[in-house]
């Protein structure tokens, strides 16, 4: 019975599906030479036909899905040149909203900071290219809404996506996504802020939906052959109180590299990089902790994205920060401007 089983598929395989249709067909197989070589006892006419029919039957099934098959591609392909159609029509209408809002790279004039955004009329938050003064481009986050809008954001946190427990040399680079939290990089807030005088704002949530700021009229940082010293002068106010001043005058120190006044480390202790003293009211640079209040340890030490002098805690750790600057000059004007409209 194998034998015969063989020897079907065989030869229908041979003749192809045109020759081996019809029960009667002068080319059945079961009136060839090949089957009527077999022994009498494997020559069983009724099941060759029924092997035959079955054969036939399979072909037919597998034409009437293939021509499904193609009336269905036929359809997807049809419908799919609708859809282009009909998204040629409302293109139009979805550029020119999207102009509305943001505008194209082409648009976007060339800057040395986002002061200078505000001054081209943009007027939209968000992340832009500025030129440094080595002539490299930077994208960073642009506040043009804030204030009269130009701040430039050195730093930001909002989710602790991003690890600020890093080294001296990325602390200098500047690290993290500008779309969401990073450190501009001390040797570019460097560059910023000693090519004209710069005021500091810092714009900080807590956990319960308040929100609050500082601000001082000249923030600057030295190079790094004095160790991105900071010097921060004239608070000029804000709901969450000044707790900055303190460290003025203090160099950047990072875990790898202790450049304050207290008898340990405060960056090693903090696990961040800022300019501490000993260590003093604020650490916006330390570990992200959700809900707010820090878990104290034994031994004193708490940890988190400290600003003492708003809920004046220091066991607190807020759920957002911005740090930004702007040209004094730019907000003389503002200031100029704004009264002058009353």
């Amino acid at each position: 019975m194998i034998e015969l089983i063989v020897l079907i598929t065989v030869v229908c395989l041979s003749l192809g599906p045109s020759q081996s249709s019809g029960q009667h067909s002068s080319n059945s197989i079961c009136h060839t030479p090949q089957y009527r070589s077999l022994s009498f006892e494997l020559q069983n006419e009724h099941q060759c036909m029924v092997l035959e029919k079955l054969q036939a039957d399979m072909q037919a099934d597998q034409t009437s899905r293939e021509v499904l098959l193609t009336d269905l591609i036929g359809r997807i392909d049809d419908l799919r040149k609708r859809i282009m159609k009909k998204e040629k029509k409302t293109r139009p209408s979805k550029l020119r909203q999207k102009k509305e809002y943001t505008s194209s790279l082409s648009d976007v004039p060339l800057v040395r900071d986002c002061s200078e955004l505000s001054l081209n009329g943009i007027t939209r938050s968000g992340v832009y290219p500025i030129k440094l003064q080595d002539d490299r481009i930077l994208n960073l986050y642009c506040d043009l809404e804030t204030s009269n809008g130009g701040w430039t954001v050195i730093q930001r946190r909002m989710d602790g996506s991003t690890n600020f427990t890093r080294t001296w040399n990325l602390y200098a680079g500047g690290f993290g996504n500008p779309n969401g939290e990073y450190w501009l990089g001390n040797e570019i807030i460097h560059q910023l802020t000693y090519t004209s005088n710069y005021t500091l704002r810092i714009d900080m949530w807590d956990w319960d939906g308040r929100d609050a700021y500082s601000q001082w009229t000249t923030f600057r940082v030295a190079p790094e052959t004095d160790f991105y010293r900071l010097s921060v002068s004239g608070f000029e106010g804000g709901t969450a109180g000044d707790s900055l001043t303190y460290q003025s005058g203090m160099q950047f120190s990072t875990y790898d590299r202790d450049n304050d006044h207290w008898f340990a480390h405060c960056a090693q202790k903090d696990l961040s990089g800022w300019w501490y003293r000993d260590c003093g009211y604020s650490a916006l640079n330390g570990l992200y902790v959700d809900g707010g209040p820090i878990p104290i340890s034994a031994d004193g030490i708490v940890r988190g994205i400290i600003w003492y002098h708003w809920n004046r805690r220091f066991a607190y750790s807020l759920k957002r920060v911005e740090m930004k600057i702007k040209p004094r000059g730019a907000i003389d004007a503002d200031n100029e401007r704004n009264s002058r409209n009353g």
